[in-house]
Order: C-alpha cells, then sequence, then structure tokens
C-alpha cells in the first residue's frame, strides 16, 4: 500500500467554489447604506411666499406705533392699507428667518398674520406649511398646506408644496397628483415640472423625469436660478443611479449659474464621498485596510475635496444640522475621527436647540425629531464602523463594534423602519460570521425599504445573506428579484453566478459572468469581474482536465492581475490552477506573490506546503510551510492534517497520528482526519483502532458513504463475510441515485464473499471510472487470485500495466502471495 494518505482532489475545487461565493456574493450592501439622501432638509425646498415689496417699503421706518390721534385722523382705506403693509412685513420676516434656519422666528411671523391680521391670509399657512416641511413634521406640513388651498384653492406653490410634503411621507402617487394639479394652472411651471420629475426619478421612470427637467433647462426666458435648481434636480436623479461623475456635472452646472446659492456645494460634497467610497468598495475588499495606499489616498483626496464644498456651503449661509453630517464623514474619511465625532455632537445640539426652541409649536413634529435624532445616532454608529475597519488594535476593534451596534440600535428604536439602519447591522453580524443574525437584518431592511431605487439592492443583499448560509434555492429567489428590478446591472450577474458555482452549475456560471462582462462599459478598473471568470474556467478544468479551460482560466486570472498588480486573489487561483495542472514551479511563483501581498494570511503558506508535498515531493520544505501556516493561525485545522499525511509519507507514524489527532482537536468534525486515522491503523493490523476511527467518522457524517465501504473492507480483510456484505449494504444505501459503477463495484465484492464469482466477474465488468479506468481490471484480477486462476489474474495486471495504473503494483502483489 502507498504510504500517503488519501487526498481528495476535489478539495482545491470546493475551495476555489467557496472564494467565488464569497468574494462575489456580499459586496453590494455598504455603499447602499453609507448616505440616504444627498443634500439634506433643502433638497426638495419650497419657495417662500411672496410678497409685495411696495407695501412693505411703505410700513414706517422708524417702527414706532402711531399715537392714538394718527390713528383716528387715518381714513378707512388708509387703516387698511397699513394693515397689509404688516402683513407683508410679517410674511418677509418670516421668510428671512427661515432663509437663516430660525425656524422658531419664522413661524412666529406666519402665525402672527392669521392669528392677528388676517385669518384668511392663504399666505401664512403656505410659509407654515414650509417651516414645517423643513423639520420633516410632514402631518403639519401637509395639514397647513391643505389650509391654504381652502383659502385659495389655486394656489401654485400650495400645491407644490403639499406634493413635496406628500413625497417625504413617501405617499407618492398623491405627490404625483399635486404636482399634476399645479401643471393644470400653469404648464411651465418650473417647481411643479421639477417636482414632479424628482418623483418619477425615485419611482425610477427616469425618462419621464429627466424630460420635465429638461424642460425647465429648455425655458430660455425663466431666471438663472430656476435654471440652477433643475441642474440640482437633474443632478439629484443622476445619483440615484449612481452615475457619479455625471451628477456631479450638473450640480457644477448649478453652481456655475448661482454661485452663492449653498445647495449645491452641499450635494457635490456629498457626491464626492459617495463616488470615492463606492469605489474603494467596489474592489469587493472585505477589509479595506488591505486596499492599499493608492486607493485609500483616493478616498482621503476626494475627502478634502468634499469638505471644501461643504464648509463653501456653510460660508453661503448654510447652517442645517445635517451640513454637521456630511462633515463628519468627510472627516472620518480622511482618518479625522475625532473632529468626525465633534461634528455629529454639533448636529445632536442644534437638533436639541431646535426640538426645545419649538416645544410650544402646535405641530405633529416628534416623528420629524426622531428622524434628525435617528440619523445623528446611524452617521455615529457609520463612523465607528468606519474607523474599526483601520483598527490593527483586536481590543479597539471590537469596542469600536460594539458602539457601532449600539448606535444603530439606538436608530432603530427612535425610528423602527430604518432600513439602512438594519442594513449596517446586517454588515457587522456578516463580517462576524454571525449569518442568521445577519440575514433576519437585511430581511427587516428589505421589508421596510421604500426607495425604488434600493430594493433591488436589498434583494441582492438577502440573496447573498442566504448564499452564505448555503440555503441556495432561497439565494436564487432574491437575486433574480434583484435582477429582475435592475437588470442591468453587472455585479449582480456576478452574485448569481457566485450561486451557479456553488450549485456546481458551470456553465450557467459562465454565461452569468459573461452577462455581466457585457454590460460592463468603459475601461476596466476592477479585477473582480475578470477574477471570477477566471476562477469558474478553472473549477470546470479541475472538472473535466480540459486544456482549452485551463488556457481560459488563466487568460482571465492574468487580464485580473493586469488591471491590479496586487490582486492576491487572483494569484492564489493562478497558484490553484497550475497545482492542478502538475506545474509545480509556476503553482509556487503564484502562491508566492500572494504571501507577498498579504504576508499574514497562512492559507498562501498552507497551499505551497502543498506543492512541495504532492508535486515536488520536498517533504521537509512541506514541514517548514505547515509550520510557518500554524505560528500565523496555531488552530489552522488542515494544516495540522497535511502535516499528518507528510509525516506518514515520511515512514514516522506515531508523529503522523499526533498531528492528526491535533487537526480533530482544533475541529471536531474533521471527517478526513478520522479516515486517515483509521488508515493508518488498517495498515498497522489495529483493527479495533481503524474501526473506532470510523465510527467516529460517522457521527461526523453519517449520510456518507465512505467510512461504511472503509469498515466493510476491514471486516472483508478480517474475513468476516457477513459483516462486510453489511457494511457494503450501507454504503450502498448512501450512494448518489446516478452513481452506477460504484453500485456495481460494491454489488460485485458483495457477490465475490459469498462465493458467486461469475456474477461478481460481470458486475465488475460494468464499473466505469473515468478518472481511474483500470479499477474493473483489478476487482477481476482479485476475484481470479481468490479462484486460484493465476494465469487469469497475470492478464488483468497486463491490461493495468497498459493503462499505467497505479492499482497495477498493488494487484502484482497479490499475485505474487497466491500459493
Amino acid at each position: 500500500m502507498s504510504n500517503r494518505l488519501h487526498s481528495s482532489s476535489m478539495s482545491q475545487l470546493f475551495i476555489l467554489a467557496l472564494a467565488l461565493l464569497f468574494c462575489c456574493g456580499f459586496q453590494p450592501a455598504f455603499a447602499q447604506d453609507w448616505v440616504g439622501r444627498i443634500g439634506g432638509v433643502q433638497a426638495n425646498r419650497s419657495p417662500n411666499p411672496k410678497t409685495n415689496e411696495g407695501r412693505i417699503q411703505s410700513k414706517r421706518l422708524d417702527k414706532r406705533s402711531k399715537t392714538p390721534e394718527e390713528k383716528a385722523s387715518s381714513s378707512p382705506s388708509e387703516r387698511l392699507d397699513e394693515k397689509q403693509g404688516e402683513i407683508e412685513q410679517e410674511i418677509e420676516q418670516g421668510n428671512q428667518a427661515r432663509d437663516k434656519n430660525d425656524y422658531k422666528q419664522a413661524l412666529a411671523h406666519y402665525q402672527r398674520v392669521f392669528r392677528d391680521l388676517s385669518p384668511k391670509e392663504a399666505r401664512s399657512f403656505y410659509g407654515m406649511g414650509n417651516v414645517y416641511a423643513d423639520l420633516y413634521c410632514y402631518d403639519s406640513a401637509i395639514a397647513a398646506y391643505r389650509n391654504a388651498l381652502e383659502l385659495k384653492n389655486n394656489y401654485l406653490e400650495a400645491l407644490v408644496g403639499l406634493g413635496y410634503a406628500y413625497a417625504g411621507k413617501e405617499r407618492y402617487d398623491e405627490a404625483r397628483e399635486q404636482f399634476q394639479k399645479a401643471l393644470d394652472i400653469k404648464r411651465d411651471s418650473t417647481e411643479a415640472n421639477i417636482g414632479l420629475g424628482q418623483v418619477y426619478a425615485i419611482q425610477q421612470k427616469y425618462d419621464e423625469a429627466i424630460a420635465l427637467i429638461n424642460l425647465v433647462i429648455n425655458n430660455k426666458s425663466i431666471p438663472d436660478k430656476d435654471r440652477a435648481a433643475a441642474h440640482l434636480a437633474l443632478g439629484e436623479l443622476e445619483w440615484r443611479r449612481e452615475r457619479w461623475p455625471e451628477a456631479m456635472a450638473q450640480f457644477e452646472k448649478a453652481m456655475s449659474l448661482t454661485p452663492q446659492q449653498p445647495t449645491a456645494y452641499l450635494y457635490l460634497g456629498n457626491t464626492q464621498l459617495t463616488a470615492a467610497y463606492t469605489r474603494l468598495s467596489s474592489f469587493g475588499y472585505t477589509d479595506i485596510r488591505k486596499a492599499g495606499m493608492q486607493y485609500l489616498e483616493e478616498l482621503h483626496a476626494s475627502a478634502r475635496q468634499a469638505t471644501a464644498n461643504l464648509e463653501r456651503a456653510r460660508e453661503r449661509k448654510f447652517d442645517h444640522p445635517n451640513l454637521n453630517q456630511s462633515l463628519a464623514v468627510a472627516l472620518a474619511y480622511q482618518f479625522r475621527f475625532q473632529d468626525a465625532s465633534t461634528q455629529l455632537k454639533v448636529y445632536f445640539d442644534k437638533v436639541k436647540e431646535l426640538e426645545d426652541r419649538l416645544l410650544l409649536m402646535e405641530a405633529k413634529c416628534d416623528v420629524g425629531f426622531n428622524r434628525l435624532k435617528a440619523e445623528f445616532h446611524w452617521y455615529s454608529g457609520y463612523i465607528y464602523y468606519f474607523e474599526s475597519e483601520f483598527t490593527p488594535d483586536g481590543k479597539l476593534k471590537a469596542e469600536l463594534i460594539d458602539k457601532a451596534v449600539d448606535q444603530f440600535n439606538q436608530a432603530i428604536i427612535l425610528k423602527q423602519d430604518y432600513p439602512s439602519a438594519y442594513g449596517m447591522l446586517g454588515n457587522i453580524y456578516s463580517a462576524q460570521d454571525k449569518n442568521e443574525e445577519a440575514l433576519d437584518q437585511f430581511k427587516k431592511a428589505l421589508l421596510f425599504e421604500t426607495r425604488e431605487s434600493s430594493k433591488a439592492s436589498r434583494n441582492l443583499v438577502v440573496g447573498s445573506a442566504y448564499a452564505r448560509l448555503k440555503r441556495l434555492d432561497e439565494a436564487l429567489v432574491y437575486v433574480r428579484e434583484a435582477i429582475r428590478l435592475k437588470p442591468t446591472e453587472a455585479s449582480y450577474y456576478e452574485t448569481l453566478a457566485s450561486i451557479y458555482v456553488a450549485q456546481n452549475k458551470i456553465e450557467e456560471t459562465i454565461a452569468a459572468l459573461n452577462k455581466a462582462n457585457a454590460l460592463r462599459t468603459g475601461p476596466a478598473i476592477n479585477p473582480g469581474p475578470y477574477y471570477y471568470l477566471g476562477t469558474t474556467y478553472a473549477i470546470r478544468f479541475l472538472q473535466g482536465k480540459k486544456d482549452e479551460d485551463f488556457n481560459e482560466s488563466l487568460k482571465w486570472l492574468k487580464k485580473a492581475i493586469e488591471i491590479r498588480p496586487d490582486h492576491v486573489f487572483s494569484y492564489n487561483a493562478l497558484g490553484a490552477v497550475y497545482e492542478a495542472h502538475s506545474n509545480a514551479d509556476e503553482a509556487l511563483a503564484n502562491y508566492k506573490k500572494a504571501s507577498e501581498n498579504d504576508p499574514k494570511n497562512p492559507e498562501y503558506y498552507f497551499s505551497m506546503a502543498g506543492v512541495y508535498y504532492r508535486l515536488k515531493d520536498n517533504d521537509d520544505a512541506a514541514i517548514g510551510l505547515l509550520k510557518q501556516t500554524i505560528e500565523l493561525k496555531p488552530d489552522h485545522a488542515r494544516a495540522y492534517w497535511q502535516l499528518g499525511q507528510v509525516y506518514y509519507h515520511k515512514k514516522d507514524v506515531s508523529e503522523a497520528i499526533r498531528q492528526l489527532l491535533n487537526a480533530i482537536k482544533y475541529d471536531s468534525k474533521y471527517l478526513q482526519a478520522y479516515l486517515d486515522l483509521s488508515t493508518i491503523y488498517k495498515v498497522q493490523k489495529d483493527y479495533p483502532k481503524a474501526i473506532e476511527y470510523l465510527n467516529r467518522s460517522i457521527e461526523v457524517a453519517p449520510t456518507d458513504y465512505f467510512p461504511y465501504k472503509e469498515l466493510a473492507k476491514i471486516h472483508e480483510e478480517m474475513r468476516k463475510n457477513d459483516e462486510a456484505i453489511h457494511y457494503y449494504r450501507e454504503a450502498m444505501n448512501r450512494l448518489e441515485a446516478n452513481d452506477s459503477s460504484t453500485r456495481n463495484l460494491y454489488l460485485g465484492r458483495m457477490a465475490r464473499l459469498k462465493g458467486q464469482y461469475a456474477e461478481a466477474i460481470e458486475l465488475f465488468g460494468k464499473v466505469n471510472y473515468p478518472d481511474e479506468p483500470g479499477q474493473k481490471y483489478f476487482e477481476i484480477g482479485v476475484t481470479y487470485i481468490i479462484q486460484g486462476d493465476k494465469r487469469a489474474a497475470l492478464e488483468q495486471h497486463k491490461q493495468l500495466v497498459q493503462l499505467k495504473s497505479a492499482l497495477a503494483d498493488e494487484l502484482l502483489k497479490k499475485i505474487k502471495e497466491m500459493k
């Protein structure tokens, strides 16, 4: 018998399949959850109520009250004119206060109009509606806008404001109805066309949205501020489509038209942050510290640009708390975590001040302020989590993660339908391999997601979570739904491919990856798609050993490395492909490249050890690399198992047993280690020990046929034929239904044990293993040996020699032992 223990050729295939699954399947969640909107409170800001400036100017400049004599001498028309002047003055002061984000004063001025001056002045209710909408008090805003419309049913601005308030409540059909009513009054209304366009954009009706917004942009008669607002809306639409350069171009156009208007700077800064992080995360890093300085510097540079634009928004009097949120993210992306925390504290203090000052408002604002406070906790959690990604100190990293989890949970307490908070919790649990908990959070995120543009990615993440749990049929349901919702997203087909490859559907995998590549436009900047395709061809090569698959695998993996020379996944996959092709030197060169780029990853040293052991027959080099693997990961069960194999090959049986027992110590369900121990004891004729470890392997894998087959062979050697037949029958019961060759093999052995030699030979003749075509000749030869027909046995040996089968020597040994 060979002094090498059994090593399944399927192990490398399984490792590659898992690599493809886990590198491809979980990317999209992070970029989706970092910012829920780009602009903050002023994203859909309704214009202030209009005033009659002439009336305002007629009011006494010294602001002294008239004396009784002056009042008595005033005519009714003068008194009416004076009252109207006061109305105009209050509304203008309300407008000015709102523009300064002094919402309490703004509300007080608007309220004084209808309480003290004119209860039928629609503009006062419209102004109040604007203040409530700015503070997310959408129920109160809707009530105020409706009051304005009851007083003036064709009030264009109130219809637009009501449309935005309904949109804020995510009641998009009602929002669309209000904007349409406004357009019925004035077909070329800038605000109504932009508002309706934004609703269409939210509902992913992009062509309709663009057409409406372009009506405004192409209207030569409108002022620059209206055209700038349209460019902002178009930029926001492009942002929703994740077309960052196009979005930034629109914001820059808005800035050129109205350089002193702050919103464009805010939008541009936030988009720069989103684009930079999305680019970094698109490379599929599970730990973005491994991204390398080039990519991190790109993030820092974009964050510095964003900070500058956000500061420009502040210089232009934008002082809403959401500016501090955005600055916090920009500073965190520059690793200025303390400064980021300071900005969030400023944000919270501003929100609390607003809440305290507006306690006496007769408004339904709990939801609005809860949302603002929930976002404080969300951003705090996000920045803690981001900082943890770059913290080498394990203890501090764990503390930051715990703080992040606490903040996301606090956000959910305040806003129970907060999809991004559930999504981030899912990300954290997934990174901790708490896959059931992650799935639960991702499903909640999907349940509460109302943005049509995000439902596709939410479905994708749920599908990926099911895939990590190996619930692949359920994973397919969600991934296919994601593709239905967003059929042009290349990365979704990559995730689909990751599930197909785990199901061993190689052709479907390649088709999905080719679809992904076909959808990509522009120069290749991401090695991922080429890595996935190369790995899939590698798996097909491992299955079929066809050179065309081998060559395709090399082509795509090398393409991935051309795009990014430090792509360790591709070097590792190349190493596995060359190893499967028995090219030891190329395999070692690529594994070494992977280890140079990721020197603390034990897997690359483990893989190199396997090459030295299996292909170069250099046991000492293999032992050295395996010990290096264990230094990096002391509980690396597979490394101990491999050491057991190497020591057995060196004929150091006691050390082999010790290392295999170490493998079981660190992985009590390590089936192969139990099987190898049973093999060692079987060779030593210590059948009780061999049987003991086979029985333990059955406890680990009760549905696996292999331990029963080995028990049958041991009892056959012990000449306990009835027991051997029993175990062959148990092994047969666990075979796959289409495995006819193994079934005939076991039936033949059972017939042979019963002395039914002719039947046994007939059954062995039906055995056909492509990987070992000599098996049937070996079994027939053994049958002839038992019958005492040495000449017939030698004929079978001759067939094995012609096939260059490893079984030839074993059969010849049995022939020589014949009496």
